[in-house]
């Protein structure tokens, strides 16, 4: 019985884990793409702020899920 609980925990937290995994990894393909167009389009100071934002804003997400996997290998 206490097995079961276990197993049944472990495939619960996994699956969050996953989803949250998913749900990064869309983040980070959005604003990849955000960047993208920002960098071929930037010509004023208040474009080239705003790629910093969004390349900062991208530098955590992909540090959140390089933190991430670093803890489930």
């Amino acid at each position: 019985m206490r097995t079961l609980k276990y197993i049944l925990r472990w495939v619960f937290m996994n699956r969050e884990r996953s989803v949250e995994k998913d749900k990064l990894e869309k983040n980070i393909d959005e604003l990849r793409a955000v960047l993208n167009k920002i960098c071929i389009s930037a010509k004023s100071t208040k474009e080239l702020e705003e790629r910093l934002v969004v390349s900062e804003r991208l530098d955590k997400l992909i540090v959140e899920y390089m933190n991430r996997e670093r803890i489930n290998i």
